[in-house]
């Protein structure tokens, strides 16, 4: 073979790799794909869905200041698969960016060290809740997390023991409560929403409660708070767990029946569900804002800083440097900014400018 023909065979080789690198990533281990390279992709989002359509919103002012950043690839599986996925290791066959409605909890940060994703850029852009609402016109729940966990977990303390929920109706649990039979629609396990679900509304109420105090054991307590009962009076729902598919649910559920959605979702369909007060707060932006209302959660964008590129080109993905400008500026998470349309709820002032500062500066993540 002639050096000539050697030459053209490496030139095909080399503009022929990238594309078996595009269409062969998942066999790429983290290490093989050391982020050390100009090479360069659309920045890659995954994380909850509920956050997507601000993540969109995000690109598209941010391509409009900047066209050159790519399109950028926006999945949403289960969450915990997505966190699994982010913390996998680093490199262009890993996702750039993941977005949670909470903070990265220890093992998901211990996992994410594991596996050399050390280097995590937070931004916490604002708040968000989730709420209680009924089938409109309904009246009379004054709920709280008491309550609610005494209508839907599966076994409750009797004496020196555990015995089966037998509660048919919000009044067994609460003599303030409707006469009306229990049914509650949760989002399943595959969704965003229900890990904060189990830790505020489940483990909350749990943990007021003497009897499961006791449980020695982290693991049998945790599991004893959040196995709820399955005599069909808890109604899971997966994905896409939209105000579409709740609202459908209570359309074909008994009158009483409550239902789990987020403020965004609660507010969109509020002419078909009424949000209801939780622990004597109603929900609403005023109160979520200033942290009154119990089930507020917050809105975190984590960023691998090893893939964003310098300031002279070197690093894997473009955009991310740029995206994390933009998730930070006031007219996006401002009070007037344009993501409160999308249900954001703004941080106060001092929170956004200290939220700013350490991103700008691409703080590493401590936990």
């Amino acid at each position: 073979m002639s050096v000539r023909w050697m030459g053209a065979l490496s030139a095909v080789f080399i503009a022929w790799a990238p594309m078996v690198v595009g269409a062969e990533v998942a066999s790429k281990s983290p290490v093989e794909a050391a982020p050390d390279s100009r090479e360069t992709r659309a920045p890659w989002v995954v994380g909850a869905a509920l956050l997507n359509p601000m993540t969109r919103e995000l690109f598209s002012h941010l391509r409009q200041l900047t066209p050159t950043v790519p399109e950028p690839r926006i999945e949403s599986h289960n969450l915990n698969q997505d966190i699994q996925t982010f913390c996998s290791g680093t490199g262009v066959d890993t996702p750039d960016i993941l977005g949670i409605s909470r903070r990265m909890g220890a093992a998901e940060f211990g996992l994410c060290v594991k596996n050399g994703v050390t280097d995590i850029v937070e931004v916490r852009i604002g708040l968000e809740a989730l709420v209680l609402v009924a089938r409109r016109p309904e009246t009379g729940f004054p709920l709280t997390f008491d309550t609610l966990f005494r209508a839907i977990a599966a076994e409750l303390p009797a004496g020196d023991d555990f015995l089966p929920n037998s509660a048919r109706t919000w009044r067994d649990v609460d003599p303030k409560l409707p006469a009306t039979d229990i049914h509650v629609i949760i989002p399943s396990r595959e969704t965003s929403s229900r890990p904060f679900f189990n830790n505020r509304f489940l483990q909350g109420a749990c943990r007021e409660i003497a009897e499961y105090k006791n449980i020695f054991s982290a693991e049998e307590r945790v599991a004893a708070c959040t196995t709820l009962r399955e005599d069909g009076r808890v109604i899971e729902l997966g994905l896409p767990y939209t105000p579409a598919a709740v609202t459908e649910a209570l359309d074909r559920a008994p009158r009483g029946t409550i239902a789990v959605l987020s403020l965004r979702y609660a507010m969109e369909a509020a002419d078909k569900v009424e949000a209801l007060p939780l622990e004597g707060v109603s929900p609403s932006r005023e109160t979520v804002g200033s942290l009154e209302y119990p089930a507020t959660r917050r809105l975190h964008y984590y960023i691998k800083r090893a893939h964003v590129k310098d300031y002279e080109g070197n690093g894997p993905i473009a955009g991310l440097r740029e995206f994390i400008t933009e998730a930070t500026r006031e007219n996006a998470i401002g009070d007037s900014g344009y993501l409160v349309s999308q249900g954001l709820v703004p941080l106060p002032r001092e929170g956004r400018a200290e939220v700013r500062r350490a991103a700008l500066a691409l703080t590493r993540m401590e936990r």
